[in-house]
């Protein structure tokens, strides 16, 4: 039958119904099979031909199926991705039916959405198919029932979804008026490529072809007239690898070959200039560009035995080139290597890939002018990997007065500054929900105060966030939503937290042809990277390793993709000032009257009050909670092996450490002491110390 990637998704409160013709090519007894995942239970309807065939594919595949544990190491997390196949009516007593030869028709329908599903497919019983039979090329009936948005998952890769660009086009000449004057000729030129298409399919695949590539060329036409799309100059960066690595060992990954590049003008053809070629030959990683447009900073390492480290120069704006004898490194140096040195240790008797010193990566400027980027300094191991942890750091402009921000037991990546001036990242997480698929965004202020959840962390589907954004003038996001092992590759969505933080409303995916991964990249439509919003409805992306402009309905065309397909072009970033965000002044602000070394010592503890800690546990009776046991995260620290500390084994990622027993009033409020800087988990427990809930 194929893959019906976006059948999940067409319902929700209302009936959900699609439907396929089918070629059958003998006739005899049949099952339906399929692979699918879906967070509850959503039993499906079957009809062939009118006729219902029977209830099924009615499991839940997260952690509920039979045999499976809420926690359990490998195998279950892929099912929130896909399931073992399963046949329609169970596998034990699946539905037998007949089918003669000749096109069918299959439909699934039940109230409310219908399970995600992979692919289904039909097996004969008794009857072989004939010898060399391959199945024909679905083509979706009844398109003008899927809303224009959501007809990509339907069509071709780079196919030109119509109703898509007519929608963006119409959109751009209301908003923009004079600023879009061929707006209305596109628009007609649409209509008449529209009706030649039709004609098309008839004509035969070589009139097919010509009308799809002039599709294609209004769609490129239409999308860089775009008002938005007005500067000269487009910053990004080269590196010959698959984009970004895995989450845990992207600072170890290394292929040589990347630089700082400019494109000029900002269209296909236009010229790329190498602006760092002194280092030529390293790895380039994320960079920023200062507000004013005149310095970059970005994360570069020499070769494979050396660590990523931040650099800086200063940017030409006018020339786009930069400025000779600028550049400069502002972290690194011997000292650090050696004392990293001294911290490693092995892993099953084989030494851990960290003995080259401290990875900075990731760096982003500050309304302030301080720089904050990620680290592996905190000296910390991951739980289920030989790699080193990333957290948030801070310096000055000039590399001096290093700080700590952040505690996470765990990697901390991609950071950015959002319009009300809080920094936002992507925080993996393992929170006693299951093994994976966790990695969420979080928020920070930049004095490192205020650590918030922003979005995703009961969200299975994607597994992962990163790479995100604010989008100028809202208070929305733009980000991507990848795999728990790849967080920063997928599809890109927006999402606008106040709605919820930890259901699925807020998402809006731009790019349905790409589904939501689990555990690993699928990439059967490609995988995009690092979006850039210039505007609530405009974005320039990486996709496959080629730049491009997007809009808000999924339509996108290319700007530059390099003559080496193995090299990828990343991070496009307009060369222009920009507006500052709001500074946040920090929490406890600095006395210039007190020198560093009188100043009073951090607080070790923090005082917590809870209010109602019934608030949000569905099912447990007020008054069933007496205590509230308070842990905190044991880190797997550097060296804890040398040292003969057994921390845990084979990825055990749910170890923690026991403050206390605190009492919790009748009124469901709670007052107690915790360790400050750490990271804190909660018990509610009853009379007799019992866990309800975690």
């Amino acid at each position: 039958v194929g893959g019906p990637e976006d059948a999940g998704r067409l319902g929700q409160a209302g009936e959900s119904v699609v439907e396929y013709d089918i070629q059958v090519p003998v006739a005899g007894d049949y099952v339906l099979k399929a692979r699918y995942a879906s967070p509850e239970a959503r039993p499906v309807e079957a009809f062939m031909n009118g006729r219902r065939l029977g209830r099924g594919f009615d499991h839940a595949t997260f952690a509920t199926a039979p045999g499976e544990l809420p926690v359990r190491f490998g195998g279950h997390s892929w099912a929130a991705r896909r399931r073992q196949e399963e046949t329609f009516g169970g596998i034990e007593k699946p539905i037998v039916f007949a089918l003669r030869e000749g096109k069918q028709t299959l439909k699934l329908t039940r109230r409310g959405p219908l399970p995600n599903f992979t692919y289904l497919s039909l097996h004969s019983v008794t009857a072989p198919f004939p010898k060399g039979w391959k199945p024909a090329k679905r083509k979706m009936k009844h398109m003008g029932r899927v809303a224009p948005e959501l007809r990509a998952a339907f069509l071709p890769p780079d196919a030109v979804n119509m109703g898509a660009l007519r929608l963006a086009i119409a959109d751009t000449i209301k908003n923009y008026g004079p600023k879009y004057p061929d707006g209305p000729k596109y628009l007609a030129q649409l209509s008449k490529l529209e009706a030649e298409q039709a004609a098309a399919e008839k004509a035969g695949t070589d009139e097919q072809a010509r009308v799809e590539l002039a599709l294609q060329s209004l769609r490129s036409e239409a999308m860089f007239a775009h008002p938005e799309l007005n500067f000269d100059k487009l910053l990004f960066f080269k590196r010959n690898s698959r984009q970004y690595g895995h989450t845990y060992v992207d600072q170890h990954n290394f292929s040589p070959g990347g630089n700082l590049c400019m494109l000029s003008p900002v269209r296909p053809g236009g010229k790329v200039t190498t602006l760092v070629p002194e280092l030529e030959g390293g790895m380039f990683d994320r960079f920023d560009l200062s507000y004013d447009a005149k310095k970059v900073v970005f994360a570069y390492k020499r070769s494979k035995d050396k660590s990523f480290y931040i650099y800086e120069i200063d940017l030409d704006p006018v020339q786009g080139i930069m400025v000779p004898g600028s550049l400069r490194q502002l972290t690194g140096g011997s000292d650090d290597k050696d004392e990293a040195m001294q911290c490693a240790g092995t892993q099953a008797g084989k030494p851990r890939n960290y003995f080259r010193g401290f990875d900075d990566m990731d760096p982003i400027y500050l309304p302030d002018g301080k720089i904050l980027f990620v680290s592996t300094r905190a000296r910390q191991n991951t739980y289920c990997a030989v790699s080193t942890v990333t957290t948030l750091y801070v310096m000055d402009a000039d590399g001096k007065n290093m700080k700590r921000l952040s505690v996470g037991p765990i990697n901390e990546t991609s950071p950015s500054v959002m319009n009300d001036g809080r920094v936002v990242y992507t925080r993996w997480e393992y929170v006693d929900k299951g093994l994976g698929n966790g990695q969420s965004l979080w928020a920070i202020r930049p004095d490192g105060s205020g650590t918030d959840h922003v979005f995703k962390n009961n969200t299975v589907w994607p597994a992962g966030m990163s790479c995100a954004r604010s989008i100028p003038g809202s208070s929305s996001l733009i980000t991507i939503g990848g795999s728990h092992h790849h967080a920063a590759r997928g599809p890109v969505i927006l999402v606008d937290n106040r709605r919820t933080r930890i259901g699925v409303e807020p998402m809006t995916s731009i790019t349905p042809e790409i589904d939501y991964q689990c555990m690993d990249s699928m990439g059967k439509f490609g995988m995009c990277t690092d979006p850039y919003p210039l505007s609530e409805k405009f974005y320039l992306v990486s996709k496959d390793g080629g730049l491009y402009v997007m809009d808000r309905w999924g339509n996108r065309a290319v700007l530059y993709r390099d003559s080496n397909p193995k090299t990828h072009c990343v991070e496009p970033f307009p060369i222009r000032p920009r507006r500052k965000p709001m500074m946040i002044a920090p929490l406890t602000p600095v006395n210039p009257n007190v020198a560093p070394s009188e100043a009073a010592a951090p607080a070790k503890t923090a005082s917590l009050f809870v209010q109602d800690v019934y608030q949000g546990m569905t099912g447990i009776k007020r008054g069933r909670v007496k205590y509230l046991r308070v842990m905190g995260v044991l880190k797997f620290p550097w060296g804890a092996d040398r040292a003969g500390i057994t921390v845990g084994m084979n990825a055990d990622i749910h170890r923690k450490k026991v403050y206390g027993v605190v009492k919790v009033h009748e009124d469901g409020s709670a007052y107690f002491n915790v360790p400050a800087n750490e990271n804190i988990f909660f018990q509610a427990l009853d009379e007799n110390y019992m866990l309800l809930q975690h």
